[in-house]
């Protein structure tokens, strides 16, 4: 039923391309993945000529093509995952995943630098929690004044508990290492959340172009460099952290491996408060929760182009954070003048377009011929 068709990309990372942790490693650097890899179909059976140790880390604990956990116990033993025991009957993968991170922060020498790349599967479905923490959560929710019940979900709470738990474990390990001082930690996300009530009042979720699909948390402790509690208002992009972290170690650009991303590190020191750049762009030439859209981020405007019918929706996320009020009729010539340049970007870039959907029927036809 898709208007348009996907382009036939590339599902997996080059081997030619220099990553992030190879850089790290051929600077000096012990490097480890915990976690979720998903950067494969799932099934592939090349998966292991693309693990995370194919891609510049020393070891993967828990990597797979998977996006969520598929091993017979899910969230709970047994998992199934690489690297990564079992345990015993009722442990969580959040934790198991953060034991065996703690295992590589108290074996690794402590004058050897490190990439710890913990890249959690929690807060992704299926949801589960330990049952103490569902009950807990249950029993919390009877004191909500919330009319809407249904989006209070125990499980997700308690997924979320675990979460902030397993955080503060590695942060405490660090303290206890000594090394907490020396060490930047990043925490990030990969989308916005997974339903409208999630997303703090931003319009929209994973998946779609509002802000509510592409705003993330994102918090950086480098002491000695960024002052505690300082807040930054700049718009940055996951493209930005490969720059960024080369940067802070102290190591050379790798210009031809990170050209969409820049480096804050100006921002995180307090030199700067901005950047020289002025404009992020997103491409979503697929069909996942939202119809396949392009954007542009210019200052405060925000444009985003539907690729099925062109239509156009111009936000000032300055004065409408919430993008209840789309501009694109009442500033025709600001909406073209943005649509110009995203086209331009997107013919710079080689980004790849879809095309008509030779076996398409529309809604009304396909109801006729009973389909």
């Amino acid at each position: 039923r898709a208007k348009l068709s996907v382009p036939d990309w590339t599902m997996k990372m080059e081997h030619e391309r220099v990553v992030l942790p190879e850089a790290l490693k051929a600077g000096g650097y012990a490097t480890a993945f915990f976690g979720k890899w998903h950067l494969m179909p799932i099934g592939a059976p090349d998966f292991e000529e693309h693990d995370p140790t194919r891609h510049g880390f020393d070891i993967n604990i828990g990597g797979r093509e998977w996006g969520q956990p598929k091993g017979p116990g899910k969230y709970f033993s047994p998992f199934g995952m690489p690297n990564l025991d079992d345990g015993k009957k009722g442990d969580f993968l959040t934790d198991k995943l953060t034991d065996a991170a703690l295992d590589f922060l108290a074996a690794t020498e402590r004058e050897q630098p490190f990439l710890l790349y913990f890249a959690y599967y929690t807060l992704h479905g299926p949801i589960m929690a330990p049952p103490e923490l569902v009950a807990k959560y249950k029993q919390k929710a009877k004191t909500f004044k919330n009319r809407r019940n249904e989006c209070v979900n125990p499980a997700r709470a308690g997924m979320v508990e675990k979460l902030d738990d397993s955080v503060g474990r590695i942060m405490a390990k660090l303290d206890e290492l000594g090394l907490s001082e020396n060490t930047v930690v990043i925490l990030t996300g990969d989308n916005g959340g997974d339903k409208p009530e999630s997303t703090g009042g931003l319009r929209d979720f994973k998946g779609f172009s509002h802000e509510g699909g592409v705003r993330e948390p994102f918090v950086v402790k480098w002491p000695g460099k960024t002052a505690a509690g300082s807040t930054c208002d700049e718009p940055v992009i996951g493209t930005d952290f490969y720059p960024t972290m080369l940067e802070m170690a102290g190591l050379p650009p790798r210009p031809d491996q990170h050209r969409d991303g820049v480096s804050i590190v100006p921002l995180l020191t307090g030199q700067r408060t901005t950047l020289d750049r002025n404009t992020l762009y997103w491409h979503y030439p697929h069909y996942h929760r939202t119809l396949p859209y392009g954007a542009i981020r210019q200052g405060d405007l925000k444009l985003i182009e539907f690729f099925e019918d062109g239509r156009l929706e111009l936000y000032d996320l300055k004065a409408d954070p919430t993008e209840s009020e789309n501009l694109a009729a009442a500033h025709p010539e600001k909406a073209q003048e943005l649509l110009k340049k995203l086209k331009q970007w997107r013919q710079e870039v080689g980004a790849q377009t879809m095309t008509d959907n030779p076996n398409y029927v529309p809604p009304k036809q396909a109801k006729k011929k009973g389909k």
